[in-house]
């Protein structure tokens, strides 16, 4: 297994072409485990956070969370809720999910944060280096302050 772990993070990098220097990325992944992005934003208890650089993709660890949605009534409606996920996923520049509702994406982008659904059941080292790579071509790993601010 440690081999197949090795043999992936080498594939990652040698896919990523990300120039050496490039600044690392802070992501929040939503996932129920099996190593693929499985979980909807409203859903997600935790987020596994990832870091990316030119050196590849480190996780880094678990930040725990309060659901956002815990059913018809209580989607959208719950503003703490959200305000607290947005606290828990600071210093993330994007969030990876299955899928993500208007308002928690709206609110996302307004904190800074990308959300990104376009990974669902996707290995989330894959997922993440194309985030990634995505960033890089787009200009915004160019500094440290680079950020996407909605408003």
């Amino acid at each position: 297994q440690q081999a197949q772990k090795h043999q992936l993070n080498e594939s990652i990098r040698a896919a990523s072409s990300i120039p050496e220097g490039t600044r690392p990325m802070l992501m929040a992944v939503a996932s129920k485990g099996g190593g693929v992005i499985n979980e909807h934003f409203g859903h997600a208890r935790e987020f596994l956070i990832y870091e990316a650089s030119p050196e590849g993709v480190r996780f880094l660890g678990h930040r725990k969370t309060d659901l956002y949605c815990s059913g018809g009534e209580t989607c959208g409606e719950a503003e703490s809720a959200l305000d607290q996920i947005i606290r828990t996923l600071a210093g993330c520049e994007a969030v990876l999910c299955s899928k993500v509702g208007f308002e928690p994406w709206e609110a996302l982008e307004a904190a800074g944060i990308q959300p990104n659904g376009e990974h669902g059941m996707e290995p989330i080292e894959q997922a993440v280096v194309a985030v990634y790579k995505e960033f890089h071509e787009a200009g915004r790993l160019a500094d440290r302050t680079t950020r996407v601010k909605a408003g």
